[in-house]
């Protein structure tokens, strides 16, 4: 299966605001091997292949046939041949770039890719460049190709003869018996095509602008939730920094510092917060000292005594002990 298709067109600035001037475009190395790529894929086999390609004004154009014989090159020509999938893509390899003004385009914001070779095309779903499309047969167009090949029987240019319409040729081509190869019943049989044709073209633009809307649905949807998992994780990390702050862990300058890391490692940040001890004031700092200090040297004066001695008349450091010191409580209970 074939379609007619414009792969580029240098009077348009493509989505990335630049622009390849056709006339500069070496085709020499891919006419050697014209492959149609799906997607740019450089790793997977051609969908097909460039049967014709040439320059035109500003526009690089050509022809492409689908590898009907394969299934997956012939789910994808269907595509184009139904008219749910229409773009194109060019890659080439930019040898030369010119900053002359005289070839800016408008908004056109890099400089000009004025030599380039042309590695290959592929097909894709949405196309950099919004006129790199299939070239689509209008019915008029379609009525006369039609009318041209089977219409006259005389096609030598050189003369001057009136072309002279076959009759019983073109009603065979339209399925019609002999009995009805007249003008009148082949028109109506005409207007019939084109009627179908024209309805089959309405349908394929009704489902293409449900598919528009569904996905345009798809990615609002998907955006909605996106924001919303972002918004759910920056919670999260304020209420792990808010903790850490009020529980004297970090300062509030330093807070801003780990809010940053941890919107991009969470899960690290909260282990390090985890093993951070809060602040504590001097005089708690010295009190704590102080009664560290002086249990030492309650244990050194009564280390002789045994657990029931420490029961009997020091029952509130061994509560102290076990608590705080548990190698030494357990160091004095009586051994099983």
């Amino acid at each position: 299966m074939k379609v007619k298709a414009v792969f580029y067109d240098d009077s348009v600035l493509d989505d990335y605001s630049q622009r390849i001037l056709v006339e500069g475009i070496d085709l020499k190395r891919f006419s050697k091997n014209p492959v149609l790529l799906f997607m740019h894929n450089y790793d997977s086999y051609p969908a097909g292949r460039i049967t014709e390609i040439r320059k035109k004004g500003s526009q690089l154009i050509g022809e492409v046939e689908f590898d009907m014989n394969d299934e997956f090159s012939a789910r994808v020509g269907q595509k184009y041949a139904d008219g749910f999938m229409n773009g194109f893509s060019i890659g080439v390899l930019k040898q030369e770039s010119s900053d002359d003004e005289t070839l800016l385009l408008e908004r056109q914001k890099k400089p000009t890719i004025s030599k380039s070779e042309l590695y290959e095309i592929s097909c894709v779903s949405v196309p950099s460049h919004e006129d790199a499309i299939v070239i689509r047969t209008t019915n008029k167009e379609k009525e006369n190709e039609l009318l041209r090949s089977v219409f006259y029987q005389n096609q030598h240019l050189e003369t001057k003869q009136e072309p002279v319409m076959d009759l019983e040729k073109l009603a065979t081509r339209l399925s019609l018996g002999k009995d009805k190869a007249d003008e009148t019943s082949i028109l109506s049989e005409v207007d019939k095509l084109l009627k179908r044709a024209s309805d089959a073209e309405k349908q394929v633009t009704d489902l293409q602008k449900v598919t528009t809307e569904k996905d345009k649905t798809v990615t609002t949807l998907e955006e909605r939730l996106a924001n919303l998992e972002e918004a759910q994780k920056t919670e999260k990390v304020d209420l792990l920094i808010r903790g850490a702050v009020e529980s004297q862990k970090i300062t509030q300058a330093e807070g801003e510092n780990y809010k940053k890391l941890a919107l991009v490692d969470y899960d690290s940040v909260n282990e390090l917060l985890s093993k951070k001890t809060g602040y504590q004031p001097i005089y708690n700092q010295l009190a704590q000292k102080q009664q560290t200090d002086g249990w030492e040297k309650k244990k050194a004066e009564r280390s002789s005594l045994k657990f029931s001695d420490w029961q009997k008349d020091y029952s509130s450091d061994l509560a102290y002990a076990r608590e705080n010191d548990k190698n030494f409580y357990d160091s004095i209970l009586p051994k099983r």
